[in-house]
């Protein structure tokens, strides 16, 4: 079973098994929009599915919750990579997206512009990170391989065995100095693939206000999942 219906809406569900849990526990991620089910190694699936049906009260509220704290992007201003950006959409103009002084226009039919400018705001982001991964390569001396930008909920940024990149393409929300610490801290794991002090010693080097950045997307990194 991967959903449960709420409310007319299906709600993805991931289900698990703990040894150490002593009852049926149930959490709604919001970050992830989904149900998440532990089991204790004896509970019985059933017993789960049915414990979902008697908070469906309690879920259709957290339903409720994220889509009421969930903004457009023509909401109002949006910040990319620290430059603060107005934004509109413009029926008359060709469908895509015009950068003209501190305001985005996007342009075609309106239902289809919340869509075209986040297929921008993606293209942004690569953008930004495949420079400054060369630009940090450059300097260490290392090669990395393919980059690859995802929605991704748990991490920011990460580096394969291989040296392939990946990066969460909502770091185009952050600062430009956030952004460009998480590219420095992925290519020094192409150094070393560990978070020893030769790591951090590395990552000090490229971006000597690495703790500054790591504690503002403690802060605020929940918020970029938002949009």
């Amino acid at each position: 079973m991967k959903s449960v219906e709420i409310a007319g809406r299906n709600v993805p569900l991931k289900i698990r098994r703990n040894k150490q849990a002593k009852r049926i526990l149930l959490r709604f991620d919001a970050l992830a929009g989904e149900i998440r089910l532990t089991l204790p190694l004896r509970a019985r699936l059933q017993e789960g599915l049915a414990f979902i049906h008697q908070s469906r009260g309690w879920l259709h509220q957290q339903l409720n919750k994220i889509e009421t704290r969930r903004p457009s992007l023509f909401d109002g201003p949006l910040t990319v990579l620290g430059k603060t950006l107005a934004v509109k959409c413009d029926e008359g103009r060709p469908r895509r997206i015009f950068e003209e002084g501190n305001c985005l226009i996007v342009g075609g039919p309106a239902e289809h512009a919340e869509a075209r400018l986040k297929r921008w705001l993606k293209k942004a982001a690569r953008s930004f990170m495949e420079e400054r991964c060369i630009f940090y390569s450059d300097k260490l001396g290392v090669e990395h391989r393919k980059i690859t930008l995802r929605d991704t909920r748990s991490r920011w940024g990460s580096c394969s065995a291989s040296g392939n990149l990946s990066f969460s393409w909502r770091l185009v929300f952050a600062p430009e100095a956030v952004a460009d610490y998480v590219a420095a801290h992925e290519v020094c794991h192409l150094r070393e693939m560990n978070h020893s002090p030769a790591f951090w010693q590395l990552v000090a080097g490229l971006c000597p206000d690495h703790k500054t950045a790591k504690a503002w997307l403690r802060k605020n990194g929940s918020q970029l999942h938002l949009l």
